[in-house]
């Protein structure tokens, strides 16, 4: 979390200063002196539009992330499914917990739930698919 709000105030204050030096202060009229039409009204400016965009990006960077998530995620599944068709999609399973962290009851606990979550998709895998062998539908069971 922490390295994330780094990258996010370091990508909002780039925006600012592309958008104070690049669009706000060459806007400003010569004798820049009075009301809005200062340097300070221009930094306002720049900090709000900086602000919008930071959030705009990093959102859109959310979304991507969300979206290559599931699909590894799909991928994962579809190597259970089928062992053999989709043997190619087992690069996209859980690795095993690392050793140094079994030593630690947080990590056997992680350990523990990847092992019944990967015997739980097997489980629902086979159900779907013995119910296209069977020619039934999981809704009518």
């Amino acid at each position: 979390m922490i390295l994330g709000a780094q990258i996010a105030f370091l990508l909002c204050y780039l925006e600012f200063c592309e958008v104070l030096y690049g669009t706000t202060i060459p806007a400003l009229p010569a004798g820049y002196a009075v009301g809005s039409q200062t340097l300070s009204g221009a930094m306002v400016m720049a900090g709000v539009a900086a602000v919008v965009i930071t959030i705009e990006t990093l959102l859109l960077l959310a979304a991507i992330a969300l979206i290559m998530g599931y699909i590894k995620h799909y991928c994962a599944v579809l190597s259970y499914y089928d062992e053999e068709k989709y043997s190619g999609y087992a690069m996209f399973r859980s690795p095993k917990t690392p050793e140094w962290l079994m030593n630690f009851d947080i990590g056997k606990s992680a350990e523990q739930q990847r092992l019944a979550a990967i015997e739980d998709c097997k489980r629902k895998c086979k159900e779907i698919r013995d119910s296209f062998e069977y020619g039934t539908r999981l809704s009518d069971q």
